[in-house]
């Protein structure tokens, strides 16, 4: 995605709109993506104003959820169980109608295990029970995850158990290509994108605005997206770093 899609997808925006760089948002692999493109393509950084980078994931050897690290761990039989469960596709795709069947069955607002399924999120993103709505939890397990091919599991696995950011190919990404402003967001309730592998990343910025780490010590990964105090928590300080680059 980062040598390709991403780079179509901002030439896109800016084409028909005549402006010669945009400011991106990204998300947890939607920083990945920007990570490899910026290191891989370094001529994208010219059409970048600045990137704001919330639960960034590049490097992940300290990844603290315990069920990532767990799969990371079995990476082979797991690959070879989803190639039985995917008809050897090489797709991971648990949109399909029996995935979506079972979460709506065991996890919509009226099942006794919702809890259990709440909990099983948790032990993946962080908990924090006073930020999530767990209203949300049949909406979000309605899209996600959304799919990803079994190579790209493979290749963040050895990523969680060797450390570096490399690509599949086991050659590194050299970050110091990177000449486009960054602002970097996390949290310590991250299991996702850690303090130490943040920290990391952020020094192989070289042109690192800012890291902000949120007060807030139960913040999440998916609180990123559906806390019910993001706003105030975290998106109107990205709104603020972005108005240092709007034009009056």
């Amino acid at each position: 995605m980062g040598m390709y899609d991403l780079p179509a997808s901002i030439d896109f925006v800016l084409k028909p709109t005549g402006r010669k760089k945009l400011m991106y948002v990204g998300f947890s692999q939607g920083t990945t993506s920007y990570f490899v493109m910026t290191s891989s393509r370094p001529k994208y950084n010219d059409k970048i104003e600045a990137m704001f980078a919330l639960g960034s994931v590049a490097y992940c050897e300290n990844m603290s959820s315990p069920i990532v690290q767990f799969l990371a761990k079995l990476r082979y039989f797991v690959k070879l169980i989803l190639y039985l469960l995917m008809g050897f596709t090489g797709e991971f795709k648990p949109t399909n109608r029996f995935f979506e069947k079972f979460s709506s069955l065991l996890c919509n607002d009226e099942s006794i295990l919702h809890p259990v399924c709440v909990n099983a999120l948790f032990l993946i993103v962080g908990i924090d029970w006073n930020g999530f709505d767990r209203d949300l939890l049949p909406q979000i397990l309605h899209h996600v995850p959304a799919g990803a091919s079994i190579r790209q599991f493979m290749h963040f696995a050895r990523l969680i158990r060797k450390g570096g950011f490399q690509s599949p190919d086991r050659i590194e990404y050299n970050l110091y290509k990177i000449r486009s402003k960054i602002f970097l967001y996390h949290s310590k309730n991250d299991w996702i994108s850690s303090v130490s592998d943040v920290k990391e990343l952020s020094d192989n910025l070289p042109n690192l605005q800012k890291r902000f780490l949120l007060p807030n010590k139960l913040f999440n990964h998916i609180d990123f997206l559906w806390s019910k105090n993001v706003k105030k928590e975290l998106y109107y300080q990205v709104i603020n770093d972005m108005s240092r680059f709007v034009s009056a």
